[in-house]
């Protein structure tokens, strides 16, 4: 094997490092910190968005994100009443990294009465992370 041949299969084998090495972002979705579940987020509301009144409970939920930016909670809510409820969109707020507050996209589930359901709220693609969730 000539120099020449040698050096080729190295540049190309560095090639071939170099592709493989720059793997588009992840589009898998892993849970996350949700760093003020338990606490308060004092960001301010200027544009007053807030979870309407309703008949639900939040009983507890989970962040989900993936690398491209996708925003996703996964949320256990119980309803209170004992009769049929459907959970809307405007019943759910997130808290962004930002400070500023979203709507889940969206959202129409039935609950029976004192029916408890984990459900899958999308906030879409963001840039910047969920910190909260509010439910009224």
């Amino acid at each position: 094997m000539t120099i020449k041949h040698q050096l080729l299969t190295l540049i190309f084998g560095l090639f071939i490092a170099v592709q493989t090495t720059h793997a588009e972002p992840s589009q898998t979705l892993q849970f996350e910190v949700a760093p003020y579940k338990n606490s308060d987020v004092f960001c301010e509301n200027d544009q007053r968005i807030n979870p309407g009144a309703n008949d639900f409970e939040l009983l507890d939920y989970h962040l989900m994100s993936s690398e491209v930016g996708e925003r996703l909670v996964l949320a256990t809510i119980k309803n209170t009443s004992s009769g049929l409820r459907i959970l809307k969109k405007d019943y759910v707020v997130a808290i962004l990294g930002d400070c500023s507050r979203m709507f889940p996209a969206e959202l129409e589930r039935k609950f029976q009465g004192k029916q408890t359901l984990t459900v899958q709220l999308d906030f879409g693609v963001l840039k910047y992370p969920v910190l909260k969730v509010l439910m009224e």
